[in-house]
């Protein structure tokens, strides 16, 4: 029985770290995503207006 508490401890710890990385994973593919399309359109203009 001893066996399975650090399970549950690591579950539980799992379930309340896991709505904030999913949180934080979101945010970050959201502000990389805008990133890329910054770069995309200043690449674009500066081909656009020759360098």
């Amino acid at each position: 029985m001893t066996a399975r508490n650090p399970a549950r401890q690591q579950t539980g710890f799992c379930s309340a770290v896991a709505p904030i990385l999913h949180r934080i994973d979101r945010w970050s593919y959201h502000v990389l995503r805008a990133a890329g399309w910054v770069v995309l359109a200043c690449l674009l203009v500066g081909l656009a207006t020759g360098g």
